[in-house]
């Protein structure tokens, strides 16, 4: 298993498209359009790999010069639970703080709130409806 960034002009990021799609969108009855992968050029995008098959993605847009906002985190659901999600989100801080990140901010499913308090994160304020489903903000200093 290797971890990489990736660009939208690789091929990795059609099956992160493709993964993101399958297991975020189309549960909830959606498919990724143009307006939910705007700017996605000037993003950061980084995964799990096992040769060339994708295993997990996530994506980081700057808000500003030390904060990076997650987004669109997914891991294969035939491996949820191998720590393959842990994996993904160490090596994407890792590689933020190197650039000078010191917090991340995110909305998270409320399903995924044990996650990622798991990995640091702490909710704030109240929980919203965001794409039909309960999301809270969460944030971590790095």
């Amino acid at each position: 298993m290797t971890f990489r960034q990736f660009s939208t002009s690789d091929e990795a990021y059609s099956m992160a498209i493709q993964l993101r799609d399958a297991h975020l969108r189309a549960p909830l009855g959606l498919k990724l359009n143009e307006l939910d992968t705007a700017g996605e050029d000037q993003q950061l995008h980084f995964g799990l790999f096992d040769g060339q098959r994708i295993l997990a993605c996530v994506s980081f847009k700057q808000l500003d010069d030390k904060r990076m906002k997650l987004r669109q985190m997914v891991v294969d659901p035939s491996l949820q639970g191998s720590g393959l999600g842990r994996t993904l989100i160490a090596n994407a801080e890792e590689t933020l703080m190197k650039r000078g990140c010191l917090e991340i901010t995110l909305s998270a499913r409320a399903s995924a709130r044990a996650f990622y308090e798991k990995l640091g994160y702490r909710a704030i304020g109240e929980s919203f409806v965001e794409v039909g489903i309960e999301h809270l903000k969460m944030d971590k200093s790095l």
